[in-house]
Formats: C-alpha cells, structure tokens, sequence
C-alpha cells in the first residue's frame, strides 16, 4: 500500500507508484486530495500502471464518477487483505455496510482471542481482561455510532444540484455597410463588408402551344329535342336561347319557337304541350371549359333554361329523346394575342429562374474550389436582369392557323456577393462587445438565420448599400458570475430544508432554469439541508 501525502504532486506520486514492487497498485489518499477530482491526472497515473490493478483508498468519495469512467477500483476500507476480495470492491460502501464490516472483523478477532489457550489459568486471566476491554471498546463504537449519525445528519449533509441553464433565442443587429471593393482600397472599417461584381448570360428556347379555337370553324354536333310546357300561357323562345345540362354543358336553339300553353282531358288532368326543335351544342360549357365529347348525351337527359325564374325550371324545359352519339370532330387552333403575351412572361420568368440558379451554382463551385463561403447579397434590387428583345423563330401573326410556335431569348443577371463568414464573425464581435449583458453568454450563432432585414440606402456607382444585418443567438444565464452570488443565494434560500421533489419544481418555475437535478447526501436523507453553505449549484451546460 503506498501511502499519499496532502503536499504530494503527481510527479511525487509516480515516482511512489515506480518504485513499487506490490502486485497491485494501491494508493491511500487523504481527504479532498485535488488529483482526487482531476480526470487528466487519474488517467495519467492509470496509464502508468500498466496492467496492475490501480485501487484508491479514499473517504472522500465525491468524484466516484471520475474513478469508475477510467475504471478505477476504490474502497474506504484500508484493509489490504480486505482490498484483495475483488466482489467486495464492485460498490461504495454505506455507513451501515462499513459499520457491519468493521464489528465483523472485531469478532473474529475476538473469537481467535478468546478461544485461544483455554486449558491455562494464564489464558483465563488474560481472556478476563480482554473481557473487560472488550467491553469498552463495544460502548466505544456505540457511542461512535451515534456520533457519526449525528454528523451525517446535522454537519455533512449535503446537496449536489445539478442545473442546465435555459437556452433564449435574441435577435440582435447591426447596421453594416455593404461596397464593392476598389483598387485602391486598402484599410477596412469595422462595419463595412465588400462585395464583389459577378454575372450570368442564359439562353433558352421553348416551345408553346396554341390554345385559341375559332367557333365558327368547328362542326358543332345538333340534334332535335322536345320541350315541355305545363304552364297555362305559352312561352315564347327568341333564337340562340341557352339550354344547359346538370353537367353544366350549354345548348342553345337554332330559331325562335313559341310553345303553346298546357291542356287539360276530359278529366280535367293537366296535359302539357311538346314542341319538337333542333339545338346546337356550344363548344364550352358554363365555367368556360372546352366540352368536346361531353356533348354525346343519352336519351331522357333534361335540358333547363338558365336564369329562368325558379318555379317556371319544373314547368318549362327540354328533354332528349334519342341518344346522342359521336359528336365530336377534331379542333383546328389558332394564334392569339392572349398566347404570344402568356408565352412571353412564361418564358421570361424560366429565364429569370435558371439564370439565378446558374450564377448561384457558380458561386457554389467557387465557394468548394476556394474553400471560402460567398453569398449573394439578398436586397431589394440588389439582383439586375438585362432582358434584350425576345427572338420568333419565324414570323408569327394574330390568327395563325398552327398548333405551336417556338420563341427564343436570351437574358444577362448582374448581381452582388459577399463573404459570409466575414459577417458572421463580425456580428459575433459586436454581440460578444456591446449586446450582451453582464450575466449572458452566448451558446451559439444560428447561421442560417443571417439576413437583411432593412435597406437604408443604395448607391449605384460606385455599389455601396447600408442595411441593417439581424442574426440569432441562443443565450444562457451565467450563475457563475461573481456579481451573480445575490441570485444564487436567493435560490439556495428558497428550497432550505424542502423535498427533492418539491425543490425542483421551485427550481424549474425559475426562467433562467430548464432542467435540474438534485442529489442528496447521505442517501437516507431525503431533505435539503437547513444550510445555504451545505446547497452547492453545479452548472451543466
């Protein structure tokens, strides 16, 4: 067993652990020794063991957790013969399993006191008198017991409090000056950021359908109906009235027809009158949807009168009285303004979008091949589209009998790029300098969210723009701040002598708190002490 110094260093204790010819490595530290809680140090002197057993003798067990992540074996026992009983070294020993242990090994040796030499009155002498001390030392560790309880109770009771600070998400800003770098330009301001010229020429060439459909150059599908009349006056249809399908599909009539008024039979049941006429179908419906096979109806299809007055539906209308079939002929398109202006704006604006995307993948490569990160400056006007007089491949003029027609263009994009981590950085500067307060620190910069967010001026020649950057930063409150000990022991203050779980609710209804952890010692204890000094905050970030 090597024995530890309070004066000893590490060298100190290498040099021991060296000079040791012991199988294992046992070293008996004294109380809240610093190489006890360094995890640098420990591992230093693990690695110099090399494949002996390493075993700390401690009672101070405050940093178990460093010991058992290097796979240190540890005991409050400096028994060595004891130390060498490797299942018994798997745990920490409690105060009850240590004061066990400890009156189990007075009885065996006892046991060999007193049993030994029986057969001579000397022995029976001694054993008397041993008798005696052993009675004295039984009261001795009774009364030590009680002493240490209340010790455990009322002096080392302590609480580990392990807090994760709440995490705040602040915008902050900054006005910086975006220019394009001259020759000359030598001296950088600490609120300017350069930019640089770049620019893109794209050609496109697509093809467009036509879409106009002369009426009069279509054979539109006609056929007879007959209309009902139930009505007590006749009612008279001027030429070209409407007649529409539940489908919405329109009709009209070919003449003006007057349909004579109901009967009545000898009975006096109503009789209406039918007049057969012939209709035309219309080539789109009523939400102005080419109809083209949908004019093939069956026979007993209804055909209304639209914006005839509601009760006058069921009494005046139409009906089929064949199916009708096959209907339909091709169409014949032609060219209309509507369609050179839709192509027109269709085309600029794919050419607006590919030459964006071609310079953005551009300053892409450049960004892989430089190993820098340059961004567009994302302003109002900041991106310039040249757009030169659109190209027909052949003459196109308004009613072109054709089906399609080609147009061609070719459009220039100029736009402004600056280095990002070049603003990042010196948005952190300026936060790191003079936004934050006295208690915050800074987690980490969302990057993503860097934009502009107000244009203040723009100047053209030479490019200078002044616009107000915004960025994100996740804060914490620091609590370990020497100015911050008011808060730390208004918190200590709150919770003295509460249950665990009543003490982490008090503590997550804080707002600079979003996560807690309390740890209890002794173990039995389930109280936080009385004492502020005996509360100590730990800060997991």
């Amino acid at each position: 067993m090597i024995k530890i110094n309070k004066t000893d260093s590490l060298i100190d204790i290498l040099s021991k652990i060296k000079n040791s010819k012991d199988f294992n490595v046992i070293l008996d530290f004294p109380f809240w020794h610093p190489i006890l809680h360094n995890y640098l140090w420990l591992k230093i002197i693990k690695s110099k063991v090399w494949t002996k057993t390493l075993i700390i003798i401690t009672n101070d067990l405050s940093s178990k957790k460093i010991w058992k992540s290097l796979w240190i074996k540890y005991s409050i026992v400096k028994d060595e013969k004891f130390i060498e009983k490797e299942t018994l070294l798997k745990h920490n020993f409690t105060f009850f399993e240590y004061l066990k242990f400890e009156v189990n090994k007075y009885k065996k040796y006892l046991k060999k006191i007193i049993f030994k030499n029986k057969k001579t009155t000397e022995v029976k002498s001694i054993k008397e008198k041993h008798t005696t001390w052993i009675s004295f030392f039984l009261l001795w560790l009774f009364l030590s017991s009680l002493m240490l309880v209340f010790i455990f109770y009322f002096a080392v009771n302590k609480s580990y409090i392990y807090i994760t600070p709440e995490i705040t998400v602040k915008t902050r800003w900054k006005n910086i000056i975006f220019r394009e770098k001259q020759q000359d330009s030598i001296m950088e301001e600490d609120n300017v950021i350069w930019v640089q010229k770049v620019s893109k020429s794209v050609n496109l060439e697509e093809k467009f359908q036509t879409t106009w459909i002369k009426e009069d150059s279509i054979n539109k599908a006609s056929w007879e109906v007959i209309f009902f009349n139930k009505t007590s006056e006749s009612q008279d249809l001027v030429v070209k009235t409407r007649l529409q399908t539940s489908d919405w599909i329109l009709y009209e009539i070919d003449n003006s027809i007057s349909i004579p008024s109901a009967t009545t039979s000898t009975n006096w049941d109503l009789i209406p009158w039918e007049l057969k006429t012939k209709i035309y179908a219309k080539i789109y419906d009523i939400n102005w949807i080419f109809i083209w096979e949908k004019w093939n109806i069956w026979t007993w299809i209804t055909l209304q009168i639209p914006w005839l007055e509601k009760e006058l539906n069921s009494q005046v209308y139409a009906v089929t009285d064949t199916d009708i079939k096959w209907w339909w002929n091709k169409q014949t398109k032609f060219l209309s303004k509507n369609d050179l202006i839709s192509s027109e704006k269709i085309l600029e604006s794919k050419l607006r979008d590919n030459a964006l995307k071609e310079i953005k993948n551009e300053i892409k490569n450049k960004n892989k091949d430089n190993n820098v990160v340059f961004e567009l400056l994302d302003i109002k006007d900041g991106i310039k589209y040249w757009n030169p007089e659109i190209k027909r491949i052949w003459n196109l003029n308004i009613g072109d009998k054709i089906e399609s027609f080609t147009l061609s263009w070719n459009i220039k994009v100029e736009a402004y790029i600056y280095n990002k981590e070049s603003l990042i950085n010196k948005m952190s500067w300026i936060i790191n300098e003079s936004i934050l307060s006295d208690v915050e620190k800074i987690s980490a910069i969302n990057d993503k969210s860097l934009r502009i967010s107000n244009l203040i001026y723009k100047i053209d020649d030479p490019f200078e723009v002044k616009a107000t950057v915004e960025i994100d930063v996740f804060v914490l409150h620091v609590f370990s701040k020497d100015w911050d000990d008011y808060y730390l022991e208004k918190l200590k203050n709150s919770i003295l002598w509460l249950d665990k779980e009543e003490a982490e609710k008090i503590l997550l209804n804080d707002k600079q708190i979003s996560d807690v952890k309390i740890d209890i010692k002794p173990f039995f204890i389930k109280n936080l002490p009385n004492f502020p000094n005996n509360i100590i905050f730990k800060v997991e970030e």
